[in-house]
């Protein structure tokens, strides 16, 4: 993956670009999260249509190996309804549909957040709701923490003001925040520590809420450094 950056023309010497591609795309078949999500941007620049659809492919395996670089341009496409600067169209919304469908956790979390936000599809809180539960229940880390999130709280809006009983389940909701912070997503890490401050699910632990904000700071989650300046004075 390395040798593969260094013949690409915007970092290497001799640039390239074909012995580049070749290095990048043995890492991404190796498994290599970060070298698979490349492979996306690449293949998806091709000019045959053949080609750009291997991109969904590569982005496919990369978000199903929780990589965040995949994360990246996954946010990319749910919250700003494109792919590498394309529009996304109802033919890719039935795609991500079909995929999810099949039992693909990556398109699962894809198709739950489209539900909620109303990209694509009509909103439908239920819907988004069933397909976070089955893309969590498949150990997908963002889907875990957002799932995760909506239990401990009883909650689908978590600005509401009121909880939804029959909704709330904070053991269970602590438990897939756990899971997902495991996994090393930031954002999960954080809401370990602060559940850790709260005390109502895991306990409370000082030291424990100290290490899950630090290893979220670790990696550069900026509200994870106030918080561990917060916990370090208590």
């Amino acid at each position: 993956f390395c040798y593969g950056l260094y013949q690409s023309k915007p970092w290497g010497v001799v640039g390239n670009d074909q012995v580049a591609e070749d290095f990048i795309e043995r890492s991404a078949n190796l498994g290599y999260g970060p070298a698979q999500a490349l492979m996306a941007a690449i293949t998806h620049e091709a000019e045959s249509r053949q080609e750009k659809e291997k991109a969904w492919t590569w982005l496919e395996k990369a978000g199903r190996a929780n990589d965040i670089a995949s994360q990246i341009l996954l946010g990319s496409i749910v919250f700003e309804q494109k792919l590498f600067g394309a529009k996304i169209g109802v033919d890719n919304t039935e795609f991500f549909i079909e995929r999810a469908e099949e039992g693909n956790p990556f398109f699962q979390y894809l198709v739950a957040e489209m539900y909620g936000r109303g990209h694509g599809v009509v909103k439908d809180e239920t819907k988004a709701l069933q397909w976070l539960k089955k893309s969590a229940e498949q150990d997908y880390a963002m889907s875990q923490v957002i799932y995760g999130s909506i239990l401990y709280h009883g909650k689908f809006d978590l600005e509401a003001k009121r909880s939804n009983k029959a909704l709330q389940d904070r053991e269970k909701g602590a438990a897939l925040i756990m899971s997902a912070a495991e996994k090393g997503l930031p954002h999960a890490q954080l809401a370990v520590a602060l559940l850790y401050t709260k005390g109502d699910a895991l306990g409370t632990d000082k030291e424990k809420a100290a290490y899950w904000a630090k290893k979220a700071a670790d990696q550069g989650l900026t509200e994870a450094k106030e918080a561990l300046k917060k916990i370090s004075v208590q």
